[in-house]
């Protein structure tokens, strides 16, 4: 999913003061050396966090996720690390 994501839009970025640098690292538009940013790390584990589900999930997993009985369906499993 996260090909497809990326091709339909864009690179993740959870916060839209959050700019593409190209080299994969990410700036901030707040403050003015577009460096200083006090939820920097908060927010770029967040969009990791993001990047990595979309990593492990895949289009075959969401179609049978939504073919499952709406009563019958399990509950989903989240773990964090």
């Amino acid at each position: 999913m996260d090909e497809a994501v990326l091709a339909l839009e864009g690179a993740i970025a959870p916060m839209d003061c959050f700019l593409d640098d190209h080299d994969g690292r990410v700036q901030c538009s707040h403050g003015e050396d577009f460096g200083t940013c006090a939820t920097k790390l908060l927010w770029t584990r967040v969009q990791l966090g993001v990047i990595r589900s979309l990593q492990k999930t895949t289009l075959a997993e969401l179609i049978e996720f939504d073919s499952r009985p709406a009563g019958g369906a399990p509950a989903l499993t989240i773990t964090t690390h």
